[in-house]
């Protein structure tokens, strides 16, 4: 279908594709919102689209973390979904630049796994997170923490964005911050969940609440383009979708473990959580890397 009275805020089309309602998980997301996907770049998007001041007051409302117990507390633990998914994130990097990261800004930097797997690997590091509270507890992890991605300075070697861009209302916005934050030939990495359609039949009971903007293997790579970035490489990461009884009981087995600080070798973990990985287009996770063009390059924004 074509709807005239809207339009795709990744990549300004006015081409309506498929629509399904928006899968809520608390009274605060308003009723009458639905997914709409993009006939012409293949994102999917809220429509209506709340705006940041809407959202700024919703996070401010209820905690995020609250939602996610796997991902936040019990950091020692090798066993934490959030600090195995850091390393593997970290080792995609090093491979992708041949060496070890010199400088990375993490971007949404939450409970500062990937900054801790950052800094082990010797890299001079920093965080952007807009919540005080956040930021007061990177802080005394010694973490260097700003508010804003421009406070951040430029010449980055290492960019990361996981788990942000499906938070983001125009990610054309927050993708040109992150350009200028790169060095020239400096690398980006950008996770989100995978939206496939088959998840949607296997899960009538997942929720789509607080993403705003919902992204395929392809849309994601082409938001990435459309954004100046080159050398676009997508895969994907976390467990499957389809997740076998025997891969379910593991899972639900090191996440109470994890829950309880359970002190097992590093390396355990890292074997129980080998699905976090790069693998193939249906896991649960889009894993990218692309690179901001030397100085020569082209400038940012110029496909929308």
């Amino acid at each position: 279908m074509s709807d005239p009275a809207w339009t795709c805020p990744v990549c300004g089309s006015r081409a309506a594709g498929p629509s399904r309602p928006y899968r809520c998980r608390t009274e605060r997301w308003p009723a009458d919102t639905r997914v709409v996907a993009c006939s012409a770049c293949g994102a999917a998007t809220c429509d209506p689209m709340p705006d940041d001041r809407w959202l700024a007051g919703y996070y401010a409302g209820g905690s995020y973390a609250s939602s996610h117990p796997d991902m936040s507390g019990h950091g020692a633990s090798p066993l934490s979904l959030g600090r195995a998914r850091a390393a593997a994130q970290a080792g995609l990097v090093a491979r992708r630049l041949g060496h070890p990261p010199r400088s990375w800004l993490d971007v949404g930097a939450g409970f500062g796994f990937l900054l801790d797997e950052a800094a082990a690997l010797g890299a001079r590091t920093a965080g952007v997170e807009p919540g005080p509270d956040r930021r007061a507890a990177l802080e005394g992890r010694r973490h260097e923490v700003v508010a804003d991605v421009a406070d951040a300075g430029d010449g980055w070697e290492v960019v990361s964005i996981s788990h942000v861009l499906e938070h983001v209302p125009d990610p054309s916005v927050l993708l040109a911050e992150l350009w200028r934050a790169l060095a020239p030939g400096g690398l980006l990495l950008c996770e989100v969940p995978n939206d496939m359609p088959a998840e949607h039949a296997l899960r009538p009971g997942g929720v789509d609440e607080p993403h705003v903007a919902f992204y395929s293997w392809g849309s994601l790579e082409r938001v990435l383009e459309r954004a100046g970035f080159a050398d676009v490489r997508v895969g994907g990461a976390g467990r499957r979708q389809v997740v076998r009884p025997l891969e379910r009981v593991r899972l639900r087995t090191t996440r109470v473990l994890a829950g309880r600080a359970v002190p097992v070798p590093a390396g355990v973990g890292r074997r129980l959580h080998h699905a976090f990985d790069v693998g193939g287009p249906e896991r649960i996770w889009l894993r990218a890397t692309a690179r901001r063009p030397p100085a020569d390059g082209p400038t940012p924004g110029g496909g929308r």
